[in-house]
């Protein structure tokens, strides 16, 4: 549970094949209610990534999201 939505994950191991025994790992946690990606996580030695959605609110959005500007002007190109 992610956010409370179920998930469903990934995490995959690469290996680096010298005797150093570095490993990078890759994880992915999606919502497949949604059909959208809940947590990401990519890391490399010395690096980490993390992408995480937070505060999701399902339902129509806000109307007013599509509203065009008052101030908006169509304005023609005029030939040189």
């Amino acid at each position: 549970m992610i956010e409370g939505l179920e998930c469903e994950g990934v995490r995959t191991a690469y290996s680096d094949s010298d005797s150093q025994g570095r490993t990078a790992t890759y994880e992915n946690w999606t919502v497949p209610s949604l059909g959208l990606m809940a947590l990401v996580t990519a890391s490399i030695p010395g690096s980490t990534y993390t992408g995480r959605i937070e505060r999701l609110v399902r339902g129509e959005p806000d109307p007013a999201l599509f509203a065009i500007p008052p101030d908006y002007a169509i304005t023609e190109l005029q030939d040189k």
